[in-house]
């Protein structure tokens, strides 16, 4: 399905269908024609970024991505940005965005949080991530998982989330969904609802490409 189609069909099911930018990214990444792959084409290994075309700020909104290969150690981050943040390095460098890097930490302007899911360096391992605009918190897992690594943590009921830096909160601007990629040659692939998701969207949350 090419991303233009997978465009008209979202707006006729009365969502909003979200893509990896062509454009807001590093000229080291390049987008598929699906606009739901990038991959890190350079020969230098360097950490580069890119944004996905629709920002929120308010709401409790979910989304999925995973590696296509296998990845080694943190080769990899999904996560948040605001339109500030960097494309030539990676995710949580400041506090314009925040990381779920794939060996399981979750990262936050520059500093690992206390929070450690779990690994996403394979293909079957889908990494997940949940956040509310609302109350400035965010959390992340692969599959069933524990949110942030934490048995208590709940994006139901706003519990265990990592809070967003104050350059990032409700009414501050948009934030995207965004991605870094440090190895050449490795890809990410982006679920923001227009197929079936690999994890439950959790109670009272949307998908990225909801209305």
């Amino acid at each position: 399905m090419t991303g233009i189609l997978a465009a008209l069909l979202a707006e006729g099911a009365g969502g909003v269908n979200t893509l990896l930018s062509t454009t807001d990214k590093h000229a080291d990444l390049t987008v598929a024609s699906s606009g739901l792959q990038a991959t890190r084409t350079a020969a230098s290994n360097m950490w580069r970024t890119g944004r996905a075309t629709v920002g929120r700020n308010e709401g409790k909104w979910y989304f999925e991505a995973n590696c296509t290969t296998n990845a080694t150690g943190g080769y990899l981050f999904m996560g948040l940005a605001n339109a500030a943040a960097t494309v030539t390095n990676y995710l949580n460098l400041d506090d314009n965005s925040v990381g779920y890097l794939s060996s399981g930490q979750v990262r936050i302007g520059y500093n690992v949080t206390g929070a450690t899911a779990q690994a996403w360096t394979t293909p079957a391992a889908v990494a997940r991530l949940a956040v509310d605009l609302d109350e400035n918190r965010f959390w992340c897992s692969v599959g069933a998982g524990n949110w942030n690594g934490r048995s208590f943590a709940d994006p139901s009921t706003n519990v265990g989330g990592e809070v967003l830096p104050a350059t990032m909160v409700s009414g501050e601007g948009l934030i995207y969904p965004a991605y870094s990629i440090y190895q050449n040659g490795l890809t990410l692939n982006f679920n923001f609802g227009a197929s079936a998701f690999a994890g439950a969207v959790p109670a009272g949350f949307s998908a990225w490409n909801g209305g």
